[in-house]
């Protein structure tokens, strides 16, 4: 699954209001490849961890 630059904006702009901090380029090609769902999965995840995601990456 291929994502067209709006939709890759998109997850970058998700991961920065989850993290506080910019995608590497390899951490957004691997979250653009598993589309913008598995990336919200991902990412409500990370916001639900009882503990902080010290290194997202």
């Amino acid at each position: 699954m291929k994502l067209d630059v709006h939709e890759k904006e998109l997850v970058k702009l998700m991961y920065e209001a989850v993290t506080l901090t910019s995608p590497t380029d390899e951490v957004l090609s691997i979250l653009s490849a598993v589309g913008i769902k598995r990336t919200l999965e991902i990412l409500l995840i990370m916001t639900q961890s009882a503990t902080k995601v010290k290194s997202p990456d």
